[in-house]
């Protein structure tokens, strides 16, 4: 009962917004197109978003989203209570970092060549380069001779893998990759590369990481209008499968990473599980409001009631579950501030807002298919709820 009346509660906080003070210092963001905010603008590259129709239902129109509102990080920045977006790494100097830095970039991956039919595009080995730069910057600033110790209270959002796919491993016209390698092989690949890039980002001061599992790109307009060979439905099994063989090797990287790596909080958010179950989910949506309702009219008929113990149960399921969407369940200590919202009377205000709205900003990205905001709305209660008992 307790996941349900945190549900009902912070659904209650839709009708207003309240911004409180950020729950963590910082957030930095690396990945690609579904979280760059403008870092590719003035890059030789067709991987471009500053221009309409992108931007459209953004506050001052395009800046280089590849979105017509707000990317992902956008959201979770909201929800993290900042009222600032964290500026694109390219725009960062002379400002204060200290809140964070978006360094993704479009088009861009794991692998160093992913992304170059494109043109120029920061790869998370570049990324991870102009975040030492950051640091460095930050250090200075404050005079340290070591890493700021803030550092490891920010939040750093990593995903990455989608675009060593689609422009790469699926351009075998373009790319080696699918002729040299098996599925299999190519998706070890990727991982012993991630495994590196991510023990230096831990080594540049990260501590609280959520590293985002790829969507189902099987489907995804690049890869459709690209592959000879579709299925029935009209998808490319092939695609969904090679992206499956990399997701299935994430959950071992994180357990390895909080295994090797002293006061490492690695957690694996799997986008494909919850992408999945949207029609679910969905559902679990609408009950907040038909719950409302029904307390509003302070009786219930024995549907209604029925009605409410299959979304409860949805509930359940859904949120509670310890892997299937967020793994390992120990959200707590990725995200301990979030324990203050929970409390009765906090300040959820800020990330009810974001949920609300998440609507308006539809990602485009990669896949040129998936409602990131819609995800990312699931993502985040799931951090909420991992905090409250299910029993």
């Amino acid at each position: 009962m307790a996941c349900l009346i945190l549900f009902l509660s912070y659904a209650l906080s839709f009708i207003r917004v309240v911004y409180g003070a950020p729950q963590v210092p910082c957030l930095f963001t690396f990945g690609d197109s579904l979280a760059d905010t403008g870092n590719n603008n003035n890059l030789k590259t067709t991987a471009k978003a500053n221009f309409p129709p992108y931007g459209i239902d953004f506050p001052g129109g395009p800046t280089g989203r590849f979105t017509n509102g707000r990317t992902f990080a956008d959201i979770l920045g909201e929800l993290l209570g900042f009222t600032d977006y964290p500026p694109p790494y390219v725009t960062s100097e002379g400002k204060d970092v200290r809140m964070g830095v978006n360094y993704a970039s479009g088009g861009s991956g794991i692998l160093p060549e992913t992304g170059k039919n494109l043109g120029e595009v920061f790869s998370f080995d570049a990324q991870l380069t102009n975040h030492n730069v950051t640091i460095s910057r930050i250090n200075d600033a404050e005079g340290n001779d070591q890493n700021a110790p803030f550092l490891n209270k920010c939040i750093y959002l990593v995903g990455f893998g989608s675009n060593d796919y689609i422009n790469n491993y699926m351009m075998p016209q373009v790319f080696p990759a699918s002729r040299l390698y098996k599925p299999d092989q190519f998706a070890e690949i990727l991982i012993g590369r991630y495994t590196t890039q991510l023990t230096n980002l831990y080594n540049l001061g990260a501590r609280k990481i959520a590293l985002f599992g790829l969507a189902t790109i099987g489907c995804s307009p690049a890869i459709v209008s690209m592959a000879p060979d579709k299925s029935a439905s009209g998808c490319v099994d092939k695609a969904t499968l090679a992206i499956k063989e990399f997701n299935d090797r994430l959950k071992p990287l994180v357990d390895n990473l909080n295994k090797d790596l002293m006061g490492a909080h690695f957690v694996y958010v799997n986008s494909t599980n919850i992408a999945m179950a949207n029609t679910e989910l969905n559902e679990v949506l609408q009950v907040v409001f038909y719950t409302l309702q029904f307390h509003v009219a302070k009786h219930q008929s024995r549907m209604e009631r029925a009605l409410q113990m299959r979304h409860r149960a949805l509930i359940e399921v859904h949120m509670c579950s310890s892997t299937h969407f967020i793994h390992p369940r120990k959200l707590g200590e990725l995200t301990p501030f979030i324990g203050a919202q929970l409390a009765p009377g906090a300040g959820a205000g800020a990330g009810a807002a974001g949920i609300a709205r998440a609507g308006a900003g539809v990602g485009v990205g990669a896949t040129g298919l998936f409602q990131f905001s819609k995800i990312l709305r699931v993502s985040f209660t799931l951090f909420l709820a991992a905090k409250c008992s299910c029993s």
